[in-house]
């Protein structure tokens, strides 16, 4: 497909810049399938092959294509902003596994780990640790004098 080709040396003047970074920068297709790959763990290879599967027909695959597919991204990867925008959408991953991993550390819990449980009543407020317990502060001023209107009747606010 030449509109791929298109697109791929595109990208390839985009990732020529010396500082490695531009602001409002946005992904085009190929770096955007590449952003995802990359922030789910996918290595640049398996990512070059990917790119190549869906985005070329198979009558124009070969080690040339794959080989540019790399050096690209290769060159991608020397970008500030791409890296920021993979960096992004792996929290954003993170994030969205939350709920998955609070349950693994219920089960863990509920199977006798300790710590695990621990965790779990500290995340419901059910549980604080020794440590982090607040400490009752008693103040015991005793026979200490306390000061009479006399001393502060020469004394202005001016001072």
């Amino acid at each position: 497909m030449n509109a791929n080709l298109a697109v791929l040396a595109e990208s390839q003047s985009q990732g020529a810049l010396p500082s490695g970074s531009r602001p409002n920068w946005k992904p085009n297709t190929l770096q955007a399938v590449a952003i995802e790959m990359y922030a789910v763990g996918f290595l640049r290879a398996k990512t070059a092959q990917v790119l190549m599967h869906r985005f070329w027909p198979q009558s124009e695959w070969d080690p040339k294509l794959l080989k540019r597919i790399r050096a690209n991204l290769k060159n991608w990867e020397g970008i500030q902003s791409f890296r920021d925008h993979i960096y992004t959408r792996t929290i954003q991953n993170l994030d969205m596994s939350t709920p998955l991993i609070v349950q693994g550390v219920a089960m863990k819990a509920m199977g006798g780990d300790v710590p695990a449980a621990k965790f779990s009543l500290e995340l419901t407020g059910r549980y604080q640790a020794k440590d982090q317990a607040p400490t009752a502060i008693q103040i015991n001023f005793g026979e200490m004098p306390r000061p009479l209107a006399a001393d502060y009747e020469g004394s202005t606010e001016d001072e």
